[in-house]
């Protein structure tokens, strides 16, 4: 294990060691980027409590979870019954079985038995209830766990809720509010030093001693995530690369184009797994988020916001929130109103792009190039998305043929 994560991992015994030994129930809200193998950690975490002599319950939740009551109380009243298994009688089957389906108006009544029947349980055993990606946990399940915490001062027990920051986040505001309770507490998984990369990348290659400037680029595209690197290095392996970048310097191959050295080949890849993971996270986004990645990455980079806004139906201030949401989850660079659109690469901005349905592909782009046309775009922008249309009305053939006419005379004059 990474040293990262060595002392993340001490900082989660350490809190379970003080809810054990008297010093009050505690919480921990663990806040982490996509890829950074905190299931991982918690799995550990779990198997080290188990060996103690705790009873640690995991709970999963799922991204579809938000619209199921209660989904995540099923799991633990679930785990917290295998706990038990063997005695005559089980109080968490049966608050299992009498959850509803539907939000009760009034849930006090169904919080205090929930409560009453862990009581017992956690005084006769420490327990600990780790919840993974908790940023999907359903609205019910979130409220119990604030009133749990709000009384855990009385109860040997830790509380673990591992929540991606940069994913579809739902619960944002509930999780804020148990982060400001008394016996909570917060951490952030970090990315891996330069160190801890070596010893991914040595490890890798068996022990072969790796150069010290493959690790730092490593390091570099990778930004540290686990994930990503151990993508970024299978790839190497399985390609037979060695742990080194080629002396070669750039340059210009026999075909004219520019050589790609070792390093560009690494960047590229790296570039590759970054957008493979940032459309998985906006595929998971509402429906509005998705359509102004989408409509943003028909213009490449630097998209204009009023026209974006205008495509969307929608004045450019009110896509503020939205425009934030593809910050945080990693799309874009920055969102700022007035300004253009940047993507963080242009393989995040191509990877968004091959989102669109192809049955849309021909419609969305030649809204694009009637907009560009009507705030007065220069023609060759406009006809750009042109090209990309297979087949065009015959309603809309005279409008394209003059501008591809223009778009053809203004490339002639620049040569």
């Amino acid at each position: 294990m990474e040293p990262e994560r060595v002392s993340e991992l001490s900082d989660l015994l350490a809190h379970a060691r003080a809810s054990r030994i008297g010093a009050g129930g505690r919480a921990v809200i663990l806040r982490t980027a996509s890829g950074m193998w905190c299931r991982e950690l918690l799995a550990e975490f779990t198997d080290r409590q188990r060996r103690a002599g705790a009873a640690p319950t995991l709970v999963s939740c799922q991204h579809g979870d938000v619209a199921k009551p209660f989904a995540a109380l099923r799991q633990l009243l679930a785990g917290l019954g295998d706990a038990t298994a063997g005695s005559e009688h089980d109080p968490f089957d049966e608050l299992r079985r009498a959850l509803p389906h539907a939000v009760p108006s009034n849930d006090q009544h169904l919080f205090d038995a929930l409560y009453e029947a862990l009581l017992p349980a956690v005084r006769r055993c420490p327990r600990v209830i780790v919840v993974d990606d908790a940023q999907w946990m359903d609205d019910a399940s979130l409220r119990w766990f604030a009133y749990l915490v709000r009384r855990l001062s009385r109860l040997p027990l830790l509380v673990v809720l591992a929540a991606r920051t940069d994913d579809d986040l739902p619960a944002r505001d509930a999780l804020d509010d148990i982060a400001a309770q008394a016996a909570c507490h917060e951490s952030t998984l970090r990315p891996l030093s330069v160190h801890s990369v070596r010893e991914v990348v040595q490890r890798a290659y068996s022990g072969r001693a790796p150069d010290d400037a493959f690790i730092r680029l490593c390091h570099h595209v990778s930004g540290g995530v686990p994930e990503h690197l151990a993508r970024l290095i299978a790839i190497q392996v399985q390609a037979g690369l060695p742990p080194e970048l080629d002396p070669t310097p750039p340059g210009i191959g026999l075909d004219g184009r520019p050589r790609l050295t070792r390093a560009d080949h690494i960047r590229r890849i790296a570039a590759r797994i970054e957008a493979a993971a940032v459309t998985t996270r906006l595929a998971r986004q509402p429906e509005r988020v998705r359509a102004l990645a989408q409509t943003a990455a028909l213009f490449g980079d630097g998209a204009d916001l009023d026209i974006v806004a205008d495509l969307l139906g929608a004045g450019p201030d009110r896509l503020d929130a939205l425009l934030a949401e593809l910050v945080r989850v990693g799309v874009l660079r920055r969102a700022v109103a007035g300004s253009r659109l940047m993507f963080r690469s242009p393989e995040i901005r191509d990877a968004v792009h091959d989102t669109i349905p192809e049955g849309c592909l021909r419609d969305r782009h030649l809204r694009a190039a009637r907009r560009l046309g009507d705030y007065g775009a220069p023609p060759v922008r406009v006809a750009d998305h042109l090209l990309r249309i297979d087949a065009l009305d015959p309603a809309d053939r005279p409008w394209a043929r003059g501008v591809l006419y223009d778009a053809g005379c203004a490339a002639l004059a620049v040569g």
